[in-house]
């Protein structure tokens, strides 16, 4: 099966206010990590988040990220929902280290 691959955009350091704002316009915050790599912040498409994550368990989801010419193989190791409206809230991502 071909990996699902997601665009998405650089963001800096954020306040509480700017977030919410952020996932008010679609966006949801996304940490990404692994080894050799500095964690990064980026900001994604929230409706491509949720619809990559109804089609397979979490573990099971295997994510190419793209952003700013750079592209990582990556699998959810976070996912963060409000607890009462049960919106993403946060995702975090973990680079695939090929051996």
């Amino acid at each position: 099966m071909e990996n699902q691959t997601i665009q998405a955009t650089l963001r800096g350091k954020q306040t509480q206010g700017e977030l919410t704002r952020m996932r008010k316009s679609g966006q949801t915050a996304v940490t990404l990590s692994g080894q050799g790599l500095v964690p990064v912040s980026l900001s994604a498409s929230t409706l491509e988040l949720e619809n990559m994550l109804l089609l397979k368990p979490r573990a099971d989801v295997v994510v190419a990220v793209g952003f700013e010419g750079q592209s990582h193989l990556t699998h959810f190791t976070q996912i963060d929902r409000h607890p009462i409206s049960k919106d993403l809230l946060t995702v975090s991502l973990t680079k695939i280290v090929a051996d």
